[in-house]
């Protein structure tokens, strides 16, 4: 066997007389120093424990809590101390789909997920055995209870709601554990199969009803317009009848006072050649009584005298005047 050179000076120089006391078991009783030595170095070295920013170690000595590990470089004892690791940072549980009743007795299928933080992980550990799934199982608890009051369009329409009544409640359940829930959220609500079925029923149903009311509002106001225009055109139709009669009115006036005044200027044109043929008629006969008697006529240098003496006898020199035109 060969050893090293060290060994070997060793033996050679300062050991040599143990070694022949011992008969030649040193070499063994040192290797096995040397072994155990190791052997605790490496078990010292298993006691060091590094703890992530986002994590806190609870110590546990012997089965029982015995301090809290803070996040960096820490040391305990190899195989009396029992590290156990809690995630403080922001943790989310999914909710599994779950089907739930509603007040109006709608099977609804619901799912969503639960944000939590655990604040203080002693509480987390000893107070509650699988905080997770405690958490996960309470909310949809929780959640059915709170369903169970609503209605389906109210549970529809409301969801932040119901998540902020289920965020409240969990907090209140789970500060005994050390959690702090941050927020719920209910990702899907969808009905069941047979509901959405007579939904869907419902749905066409009211689609046809808006259509038909669509084109009964369409026809009235088509029929609202032809009528309008029927108006309108009557409307139009008077008035031309209006002014058309109102023009034959204006034109039969013009045209009776054409006539009129055509009649009145005949009328005196007869009027007149009949007062003066009146005239010539009685200066006739005036001129005829007077010759019948005897009369004088008197001539001037123009014609006739406009003046007739009856009789030269006559006492009173009776003259009749003749009308001069």
């Amino acid at each position: 066997m060969h050893h090293p050179y060290f060994l070997r000076k060793l033996k050679s120089i300062f050991l040599f007389p143990f070694f022949l006391y011992t008969g030649g078991r040193f070499l063994t009783i040192l290797i096995m120093i040397f072994g155990v030595i190791v052997f605790l170095l490496v078990v010292c070295a298993t006691g060091f424990k590094i703890i992530r920013p986002i994590e806190k170690g609870l110590v546990e000595r012997f089965g029982k809590y015995h301090r809290m590990l803070e996040p960096g470089l820490n040391w305990v004892i190899p195989l009396v101390d029992k590290v156990i690791r809690v995630n403080i940072a922001e943790t989310q549980v999914d909710l599994m789909k779950q089907s739930v009743i509603t007040k109006d007795n709608l099977n609804l299928n619901i799912d969503g997920v639960v944000y939590f933080k655990v604040n203080d992980p002693k509480k987390a550990i000893y107070n509650i055995n699988n905080y997770s799934w405690a958490i996960a199982s309470l909310a949809q608890t929780t959640l059915r209870s709170i369903v169970g009051e609503m209605e389906f369009v109210v549970v529809n329409a409301q969801r932040s709601t119901i998540n902020a009544r289920i965020e409240q409640e969990l907090d209140v359940q789970t500060d005994s554990w050390g959690i702090d829930v941050l927020r719920v959220e209910l990702q899907d609500i969808q009905p069941s199969t047979d509901v959405q079925i007579a939904m869907d029923k419902v749905v066409t149903a009211e689609r046809e009803k808006e259509a038909q009311i669509t084109r009964a509002i369409a026809e009235k106001e088509s029929s609202k317009e032809v009528a309008e225009a029927v108006v309108i055109k009557a409307e139009a139709d008077k008035r031309a009848a209006i002014e058309a009669a109102e023009g034959f009115a204006e034109a039969r006036k013009i045209k009776a006072e054409a006539e009129a005044e055509a009649i009145r200027k005949v009328n005196k044109a007869v009027e007149e050649t009949f007062k003066e043929n009146s005239q010539k008629y009685k200066s006739l006969q005036v001129t005829e009584s007077s010759l019948a008697q005897n009369a004088k006529i008197v001539l001037t240098e123009k014609g006739i005298s406009p003046s007739i003496i009856f009789s030269d006898n006559a006492t009173d020199k009776t003259v009749i005047p003749v009308t001069k035109k």
